[in-house]
């Protein structure tokens, strides 16, 4: 697996932006993607420079929290249940340890319908 790499350039968003509708059958990456100080950074997954999927995480936008707060886990579904998303949830978690040590907790909304999360 690559690292977990943040995403800035058109080209990979748009291709991000394919797998969101794709996992969640709706448009709001666009809304995540244009507030990264509300939503946190975009990520991706790769593997051979294979778009496996991404996730957004980052502070809470609480002023005064350390919490963590992860928007979006997405892996494609041809890449499902070979251990990709707890791969990259313990990146995510790896990461978040290094950059803030002292955050107390990490939220995550699942949906009702992702049963598999």
């Amino acid at each position: 697996m690559d690292r977990l790499k943040i995403v800035r350039d058109p080209k990979t968003l748009r291709a991000i932006s394919e797998l969101h509708t794709l996992c969640f059958r709706d448009d709001h990456f666009q809304i995540y993607a244009a507030h990264p100080q509300i939503f946190g950074n975009i990520y991706t997954l790769t593997l051979n420079k294979t778009l496996l999927g991404y996730t957004i995480y980052g502070q809470v936008w609480l002023p005064d929290s350390s919490d963590a707060y992860i928007s979006s886990i997405a892996i494609h579904p041809q890449h499902r249940k070979h251990g990709w998303g707890l791969k990259m949830l313990n990146a995510i978690l790896t990461d978040l340890s290094g950059i803030r040590p002292d955050c107390p907790a990490v939220y995550a909304d699942i949906r009702q319908s992702n049963i598999a999360s």
